[in-house]
């Protein structure tokens, strides 16, 4: 299955941790959009840029995969 995720298409693998070393300390969106994980806070303006810029992609991508 193809899906896009902020822009970018990419095929959806369902795995985990156990079979993929790759998988480890990767939670989703804050690793694909740029923002490292020591500025990745809600308290911080960049972050509400970021959600600012970025719910409507986040949205649309729920909708493709009927979960919203």
């Amino acid at each position: 299955m193809k899906i896009n995720i902020l822009g970018t298409e990419y095929d959806l693998i369902v795995d985990n941790e156990s079979n993929d070393i790759l998988l480890t300390d990767k939670d989703g969106y804050c690793d694909e959009s740029g923002l490292s994980s020591d500025i990745c806070d809600w308290h911080c303006e960049e972050m509400v840029d970021w959600l600012a810029m970025q719910s409507p992609k986040i949205f649309k991508l729920f909708e493709e995969l009927k979960i919203m």
